[in-house]
């Protein structure tokens, strides 16, 4: 099963910033923003989630405040970042 976790404190958006890039960065559009924070459709997440973790890298605070992980599949490892560029703009 694949969990996607946010650190909503140290989430720009909790700060009153507007700041998407996470939401941005899926190519799945597995994120959204609902009330004001960054949300993730669980069946979604599920099923077309490809474990890019450009949501992580992205992030403008740091790679810590999203932490997603696959608990069957745990040797999956981050993507390198021309193979996330390839995925995100085809």
């Amino acid at each position: 099963m694949i969990h996607f976790e946010l650190d909503y404190e140290r989430c720009l958006r909790s700060q009153g910033i507007n700041c998407r890039n996470c939401v941005w960065s899926c190519p799945m559009n597995i994120l959204g923003i609902k009330e004001n924070r960054v949300t993730v459709q669980p069946d979604l997440l599920q099923t077309e989630c490809i474990f890019c973790t450009s949501c992580q890298n992205d992030c403008l605070v740091d790679g810590t405040v999203i932490k997603v992980w696959d608990d069957e599949n745990p040797q999956l490892t981050h993507v390198p970042s021309i193979l996330k560029r390839l995925v995100s703009y085809p």
